[in-house]
Formats: structure tokens, C-alpha cells, sequence
């Protein structure tokens, strides 16, 4: 089981303290992704922020580690180090240039997101008009998708990311997003795309932001009641061994994924590639959560925890995202 943390946020500042993340290490958290930048960040502070940030990990090699690949956690996890990797909110500082998905890529960048909240030339955010994807956001999720880089659909309009989930050859993750049945909030997403986002075999990370959860005052009790919304009155997904703080443990079943609609410019389910992480057919719902490695599309658990500990059940088809 790896424990992982979707998204924090540190402040974007090249000599930041990382005080927050040795904590999350010491708390028993295998992998973390860190915010290093905005749509409303200029790309040169984006920039001196990673290099900054690398910086740091690199002067403490015994606590840190940059991850390229899955195998990447599994070694930071024997060393006794937390996993780091980067993720970008909103495609302004690609400049409109797929080929900026991998430079950032080489950086650290190991997950992102098209647009934060406003529109874009990519995508639209959440709290913003509705238009949908554009071409050159499909030759973006194409980019994030051969970089091995996680397609986030967090911040992102309700059109835009079923586009996105419908194009993208790789599971889809929303980092840090709630049932928006339980909380009306921008920020939250329908029923509609947490169900898309499990028939891409991504994950829906809960965030316990306060009025994302629709109180001022959450508790655990609150968090568990999003994740058990979403895993099992929206679902079924698979959830194998779900932790949330203690309160959750149970197992369930994955989605059918049939019939899911498709891209004009994205492969059939029928011609992927063999290697591809979504090539496989996931479980029938009738198929136990207890699935064994020969049932190939189990990918990671379909709920995960937003600023809390996450356990996660890695399957073969894991390293195919990082």
C-alpha cells in the first residue's frame, strides 16, 4: 500500500520551507505532489520555484526524493525518504506549446491540470463559462498522456474535463474535489463525472477544505461521509483497504466501463496498445474487489484524501502513470 497526498501547497517561493512535507514523512506518507504553480503565476517565478524547490530536496537527500517513475516510490519508501513530485494548476504556463508538457516533465512535474477556475486557450475552469475542450486541448491531454505525467481534472468546468476523460488514453485523477451532491460549490463535481473518472480507473481525491465539505466546522466524520458518497452511492468503485483516519475499511466493486463516450482524435478501447494503462477491460461489477493481478486494469483505489492519509492499492498497471 503506498499512502499518498494528491496536492499541497507550499508557498511559491524558491527557498520555501519544507518543514510541512518532512512532517507528512515522519506521519507515514510515501508519496506527495507539490504545487509549484498557477495560471496566474508568471512563468519565471513558476521556474525559480521548481528550481528552488529541487534544491532543497537535493540538499537533503536522506528525507527527499524526485520521483521519475513508480519504482521511484518503492526505493524513497526503503530509504526511509517521502517521494516528491511536482504538479502544475493550469495550462497558461505551457504557452500554448504541447511540447512544454514534457520540459516541465523533466523538471518534476509528475501531474497537472488544464485550467485554474478561469478559461483558457486549453480548457475551462470551474468557475467559468462553459465551452468545452478546444483542439488545442486535445493535442494537450495527448502531450500530458505521452509524457507519463498524471492528467488532473481538478479546478476544471464540468464539459472540459468529461472531454478531457473521454480523450485521455490514461486514468484521470480529480486531486482534490468533492461530491458536489453533498456540497454545492463550484469547486465540487457531479455524480456524472466521478463515474467517468472511475471508468478511466482514476482516482477522486477528497478534499477537506471547509466548504468543499458544506461545513465550517469538519470533522473526520465529514470527510468519510464524502468518501463514502462517492464510493459507494455514486460508484461502486473499487476500494481495496480504504483508510480514512480509521473510520473507513471496507472493500467494493469496480464499474463497468462500457458504452463510456468516446474522442474523435482518441483510440477506441478495441485498438489501444497493449501497454496502454487503460487497454484492459476493468471489472465487471459483479467482480469482487479482491481481484488478483491476472484481472488487468486495477489500478489504484477510486477514492483518495486530500490533505489526510491516503492508503492506496498500487496493481500492474500503476507505473504506466508516472
Amino acid at each position: 500500500m503506498i499512502r499518498w497526498d494528491a496536492h499541497v501547497c507550499l508557498p511559491l517561493h524558491p527557498q520555501a520551507s519544507f518543514a510541512p512535507i518532512a512532517h507528512l514523512r515522519d506521519t507515514g506518507v510515501h508519496y506527495v505532489s507539490i504545487n509549484v504553480g498557477m495560471d496566474m503565476n508568471p512563468l519565471a517565478q513558476i521556474m525559480a520555484v521548481i528550481a528552488g524547490f529541487r534544491a532543497t530536496m537535493a540538499a537533503q537527500p536522506q528525507r527527499f526524493r524526485l520521483v521519475e517513475q513508480l519504482a521511484d516510490i518503492e526505493l524513497a519508501r526503503a530509504a526511509g525518504q517521502i517521494a516528491i513530485g511536482f504538479d502544475l494548476e493550469g495550462a497558461l504556463p505551457l504557452l500554448e506549446q504541447p511540447d512544454m508538457v514534457a520540459l516541465f516533465a523533466s523538471l518534476g512535474v509528475r501531474q497537472m491540470h488544464l485550467a485554474y477556475n478561469r478559461n483558457n486557450s486549453v480548457a475551462d475552469g470551474c468557475h467559468d463559462v462553459e465551452r468545452g475542450l478546444t483542439a488545442l486541448g486535445r493535442r494537450m491531454v495527448e502531450a500530458v498522456n505521452d509524457a507519463g505525467v498524471l492528467m488532473d481534472c481538478a479546478h476544471t468546468e464540468r464539459r472540459s474535463t468529461l472531454d478531457i476523460m473521454a480523450c485521455s488514453r490514461h486514468p484521470v485523477i480529480f486531486s482534490h474535489a468533492n461530491p458536489l451532491a453533498l456540497a454545492e460549490h463550484g469547486r465540487n463535481i457531479t455524480d456524472e463525472q466521478i463515474r467517468a473518472c472511475a471508468a478511466t480507473g482514476g482516482v477522486v481525491c477528497i478534499s477537506g477544505v471547509s466548504r468543499f465539505l458544506g461545513t465550517e466546522t469538519p470533522t473526520a466524520q465529514d470527510i468519510a461521509g464524502h468518501v463514502a458518497y462517492t464510493a459507494i452511492d455514486v460508484g461502486p468503485v473499487l476500494l481495496q483497504a480504504l483508510c480514512v483516519r480509521g473510520l473507513l475499511g471496507k472493500q467494493f466493486t469496480h464499474p463497468d466501463t462500457h458504452g463510456r463516450p468516446g474522442c474523435q482524435q482518441h483510440q477506441s478501447q478495441d485498438n489501444r496498445k497493449p501497454g496502454d494503462a487503460r487497454s484492459q477491460q476493468h471489472s465487471h461489477p459483479s467482480q469482487q474487489a479482491e481481484a488478483t493481478a491476472d484481472q488487468k486494469g486495477f489500478f489504484v483505489c477510486l477514492v483518495g484524501i486530500h490533505n489526510g492519509l491516503t492508503l492506496i492499492n498500487v496493481a500492474p498497471q500503476a507505473d504506466s502513470l508516472f
